[in-house]
């Protein structure tokens, strides 16, 4: 409210001294007198230019109120309202829980790792487990019961309470990494769980039993296909259901995600892409 009356007195003002310039450049003659004769050019001039004068200087302090007065309502118009500002805040803060919310679970998974080496003194060696995709019902019966690369859900079930049940620790990509650079060290019972192709029945099926033992995994997935992802799933044909952006983002709390080619997981002649290209095709 304040500002309003600040705005409408400052136009007053300025019509006010639009008007005082308008007034003043009248001339100054009495009722009832004649104009003076301009006898000479030089007089001419010279009132011409003292007039020019006093129209600059009246018009300096108008066009100063007018600036100031666009000034204002550019500022004005360029604040944010209470409800933005507000919007703003919100979204800061939530940012600042998500990233505290991250630094709390990587807190908790280095007091489990540093607690399993006062536990089990260090390991030398770390096993890696390679799946890939999980079938769920009897694998004997099913169109993979020839595939040694595909396991069924009950049996991961199994391996993954035998993990739990006997003390191991899954360690991420990263601290594998980091231990074989002499940079920390893991328990001796410990093992490092993969998916290789990130297949949909890695996060339908995996997910939710790595989820209830506290469990670290990594997926490789093939670029193209996540950019691309089928939602088809057909035995016959053996179409199997990829994993999205969306799905990754939504296990990211178990899951890791590295790269298994972008579009190089294939085979050439029997043999594998990446053995059958040169640099230069590949690249």
């Amino acid at each position: 409210m304040k500002n309003g009356r600040i705005k409408v007195h400052k136009r007053i003002l300025l019509l006010l001294l639009i008007l005082s310039i308008f007034v003043a450049g009248l001339p100054s003659v009495a009722f009832g007198e004649k104009m003076p004769n301009k006898t000479t050019k030089e007089e001419i001039l010279e009132e011409d230019k003292a007039e020019e004068k006093r129209l600059k200087e009246n018009k300096a302090p108008v066009e100063k109120l007018a600036k100031e007065e666009a000034l204002e309502e550019g500022e004005e118009s360029q604040a944010p309202s209470k409800e933005e500002e507000f919007n703003q805040i919100l979204a800061a803060l939530k940012e600042n829980i998500s990233r505290l919310e991250e630094e709390i679970v990587k807190l908790k998974k280095e007091n489990r790792r540093i607690s399993k080496v006062a536990e089990q003194g260090i390991g030398e060696k770390i096993p890696v487990l390679m799946y890939h995709h999980l079938y769920n019902g009897n694998l004997k019966e099913s169109p993979f019961k020839n595939n040694s690369a595909v396991i069924s859900v009950d049996m991961f079930k199994e391996q993954m309470k035998y993990l739990h049940d006997n003390g191991f620790y899954t360690a991420t990509l990263e601290e594998l990494e980091r231990f074989l650079n002499k940079e920390i060290p893991l328990p001796k019972k410990t093992v490092v769980i993969t998916f290789d192709d990130g297949y949909y029945s890695n996060i339908e099926y995996a997910y939710p039993i790595l989820k209830k033992y506290g469990f670290k995994a990594t997926i490789f997935v093939v670029g193209n296909k996540a950019k691309n992802a089928s939602k088809d799933h057909n035995l016959k044909t053996g179409t199997l259901r990829g994993l999205s952006y969306e799905d990754m983002n939504k296990t990211s709390d178990v899951f890791d995600f590295q790269s298994h080619t972008y579009d190089k997981h294939h085979r050439i002649d029997n043999r594998a892409a990446l053995l059958t290209l040169t640099k230069e095709e590949m690249l």
